[in-house]
């Protein structure tokens, strides 16, 4: 049998442009596929930017709570040692005033007569 027959060539004809836009179809199906590779390589390249975006932003936000509260603790020692060096004072000043009332007995204090 050849392929001459008027039914065969339609038949070949046909499956040849069915080919043809299969192959298109498979084209266009690749460039999207690559398009939306692109454009999802593009997102996750943002986002992978964004996650060290906020890295560095929070290691800046740590090192100066850090760098505050070394200042804040180093603030509140001063303040310790200020108050126990007052206490020690009060304290000093205390006991002077019980030896000089030992030596000089109402001299701490005026009396008050009604």
């Amino acid at each position: 049998m050849s392929l001459n027959t008027q039914a065969e060539q339609e038949l070949l004809a046909r499956a040849e442009k069915r080919i043809e836009a299969l192959e298109r179809l498979a084209r266009s199906v690749e460039t999207v596929r690559l398009r939306t590779l692109a454009q999802t390589n593009e997102r996750i390249e943002t986002l992978e930017q964004k996650a060290r975006d906020l890295a560095d932003f929070v290691e800046t936000i740590r090192n100066q709570t850090r760098v505050q509260s070394e200042t804040e603790i180093e603030a509140l020692g001063q303040k310790a040692r200020d108050l126990a060096v007052f206490v020690e004072s009060v304290r000093k000043e205390t006991r002077l005033g019980e030896r000089q009332e030992q030596i000089y007995p109402g001299s701490g204090q005026a009396s008050v007569e009604a």
